[in-house]
Parts: C-alpha cells; structure tokens; sequence
C-alpha cells in the first residue's frame, strides 16, 4: 500500500494512538459527558455538502499549470476515511492526556456498523470497487470518469517544479448522508508535502547543518507532546527488518543527542527463528531503530 493511503489511517490513528497509546494522563471513565460533533463539511444546498481541502495547494494557488484531463478509463484507488463518533468529547481527551481501552473507544467513539454501509453503499451505487474495508476506513478503485461523476469534480493532470501530478480542480460534493460520515476522501491529489523544510548536511559544509532529534521533532509537531508527557513511554514499537541493526550505532546516537539509552529494551525478534543476517540492510534498520527511539524516546 502506498503512502497516501497509509495517511488515510492517520486521519483516525494519530487521534487514537494519542487516546489509547502513548501517554499517562487522565483516566476517561462512564462520568464523561458525551456531546454531538457537528460536521465539518460545508453545506452547498439541500441534500448535498462539500467536502473542503482535498484539491492541492499548489492548483488553488495557482502554482500549478493545468496539463489537461485524467484519461477517463484511468484506474484510481481512493480512502473514505469515517468520522469517529462524538469528535467534540474525543479531542478533548487526547488534548487531556486521556486513555482509553479499546472496548471504550469502539463503543462510544468508532464509527458504526451503519455508517460503513451507508459510505460502501455510495460506493457500489457508482461502480467504485471495494479493495478492503475496516471500521475507519473504506478502500475503493474506480475510473476517473466514474469519480468525476460520483463526486462532481474535475480530475486533471497539473505540473509544478518539473513534476506532474493529477488534482481534483474543485472539492467533491457527496449526499450529507455520506458526508456526514467522512473525516475526509484521501486520493484526490498526488502532491505530498513535509511539514516542515529540514536542512540537510553533515555538518562540515557551509550552510548545512545534520538534522537532530530536536529539528525533526519541530518539524512534525511533536514538541507541543512532550510538554504534555506524551513521549511513548511504556509502548512498543514493531519495526520489520530484513537485517540486523547496529546495537553500538544506536548507543552511540543516543548519547550524542542526549536520549535515555537502555539496551535492554530493544529486542531482535528472529523471524521463524531465523537469526536476522548481518549485511547491506543493517544500516537501514539501525536508521529505524535510531529515529523510532529520537521521536518517542519514553
């Protein structure tokens, strides 16, 4: 699966990694008030809203040259991302440091079983494909005549930097019925973004300087985590290698950049049994191991 739709889980998963995983806080119980989220799509007349923000920046701000239309017969692959229930509730706890067991979440937060039929219906009812389903997140592929019609959009070819991409010229509108269930409808641009410019250097060229745990934190956001203890303390994290990594590089990255560093809590899991082989790929893995530790070093 490609990264764009490993973004579509992040829609839901960075709020719920935030509630179930990461940090000690508040313990949500039954007392906690429930209150309905309004939709955050925009109403554009009876029966129909417009889902804002899913054409690319680089097309509203006129950056981009128009190329021409996305050939009718070709095949793209879309995420309907589903709202969770009671958003309102449930962003105030992850701003609390709340945790929640996942028998709370899915009966009081999850999207429910209608809700998924209602999204997978829209999608059968116009042909699209349904590639998998799960309660967050419905995968469908269709031709771009098929989204251009289901959606009412314009699928187009655009080119910025020397590169081309496709964009939807105009947000989609959807049935409110639908719409109403939908956190967003990832797919509809090619462009992916940083969030923030981060140097590159080794340290040694003028103008360059290396990145550190502390540029990359601030790059993605993460600062505004920490100062609420949410530093992945007490979780794990499964990185899947095809080598071995290098226990003392990652020691001594650690301490170069001054992260608690206990060697007792990385475990090589040998796959089958199979020890992991020392080769080419244990740079990569030590890189993994390496960054995974400098974002949550809990």
């Amino acid at each position: 699966m490609t990264e764009k739709f490993r973004m579509a889980k992040k829609a839901t998963a960075t709020v719920l990694a935030a509630v179930v995983a990461l940090a000690p806080g508040v313990t949500w119980g039954a007392t906690t008030s429930l209150t309905t989220q309004s939709s955050t799509v925009l109403p554009t007349g009876t029966g129909t809203q417009v889902m804002a923000g899913t054409v690319s920046p680089l097309v509203t701000s006129g950056k981009a040259s128009l190329v021409g239309a996305v050939p009718a017969t070709k095949k793209l692959t879309l995420a309907f991302v589903l709202k969770p229930r009671q958003m309102t509730t449930l962003t105030s706890l992850v701003a609390a440091g709340a945790k929640l067991s996942p028998a709370q979440y899915q009966s009081n937060f999850a999207p429910t079983p209608q809700m998924q039929q209602t999204v997978q219906s829209f999608a059968t009812q116009n042909g699209f494909t349904i590639l998998s389903s799960s309660p967050d997140v419905l995968l469908v592929q269709a031709t771009a005549a098929q989204i251009d019609i289901a959606l009412h959009l314009s699928l187009n070819n655009y080119q910025a930097n020397q590169k081309q991409f496709y964009s939807a010229a105009n947000d989609p509108t959807l049935p409110t019925s639908v719409a109403t269930n939908l956190v967003s409808i990832v797919g509809l641009n090619q462009v992916t973004y940083s969030a923030a410019p981060v140097t590159l250097g080794s340290g040694n060229a003028p103008g360059t300087i290396p990145v550190t745990p502390d540029a990359i934190r601030s790059a993605y956001g993460f600062i505004p985590a920490y100062g609420n203890n949410i530093t992945g303390d007490g979780q794990k994290i499964a990185i899947l290698m095809t080598g071995g990594y290098q226990a003392s590089d990652v020691q001594s990255f650690s301490q170069t950049f001054g992260l608690p560093y206990d060697a007792t809590k990385i475990n090589a899991v040998a796959v089958a049994g199979t020890p992991a082989p020392t080769d080419g790929a244990e740079m990569e893995s030590t890189l993994d191991v390496e960054w995974s530790h400098a974002i949550a070093p809990g």
